[in-house]
């Protein structure tokens, strides 16, 4: 059984850290999956003298935290299959999230482990979607003025992803990093060491760049 690590310690410690803030997470989740928030606005009561009120499901919520459990649970089962271990936690989606956080060092020895990280991202990324509280929609509208300067930022890659996510655009810091890399797209390294990437390139190499819509006077994610 081959030891050889196929992702950097620093990944080790980004997988980990995104891990640990799945608990939060799912407490957001569990909010919107029973909706709680909206609660006041439920809709009529079951049969004509009961007290007893409909449970209001979030779809969108429900089908989320599933991509989530099923994410997590795929990537501790390929461990334990590649490393020949045991899974001692919990089905739990929290339980799941722990377990590889603690053993993210045998996740580390398991081949294709690369992809964990995007993929246990893209499930959370979801799940933040579907606890959209405000319920905006997917294609939002930005001040024209605004356009020049947000593509002209200089950004780390973690800022760009925040930026993008705030424009309504999915965009992982690991993909602002392999599309600076591969593309070209790296402008200089900042006073922290950490590289910087104009806003604007790195949207264009995603192939979601902010455009004009001919037929309103805003501009709006493409």
């Amino acid at each position: 059984m081959s030891n050889q690590f196929f992702i950097t310690r620093a990944d080790m410690q980004a997988l980990t850290s995104l891990l640990r803030e799945i608990p939060s997470l799912v407490e957001d989740l569990a909010i919107t999956l029973t909706r709680q928030d909206k609660t006041a606005r439920c809709g009529a009561r079951i049969g004509t003298h009961s007290d007893v009120q409909p449970l209001p499901m979030n779809l969108a919520a429900s089908e989320a935290h599933e991509l989530l459990n099923s994410t997590l649970t795929a990537w501790a089962r390929h461990a334990c299959e590649s490393r020949a271990q045991v899974y001692t936690g919990s089905a739990a989606t929290t339980g799941v999230a722990r377990w590889l956080a603690d053993h993210v060092t045998s996740l580390a020895m398991t081949e294709g482990c690369e992809e964990a990280h995007d993929e246990i991202e893209y499930a959370m990324r979801e799940c933040r979607r579907a606890c959209d509280f405000t319920n905006d929609r997917s294609v939002r509208h930005i001040d024209p003025n605004l356009i020049p300067e947000l593509e002209a930022l200089e950004l780390t890659s973690a800022q760009c992803a925040r930026t993008a996510s705030d424009a309504g655009i999915p965009l992982s810091k690991r993909r602002v990093a392999y599309l600076g890399e591969t593309r070209k797209g790296r402008i200089r390294k900042n006073n922290n060491g950490d590289w910087l990437y104009r806003f604007g390139d790195i949207l264009d190499a995603n192939g979601t760049p902010l455009r004009h819509d001919l037929g309103r006077e805003q501009y709006v994610v493409g």
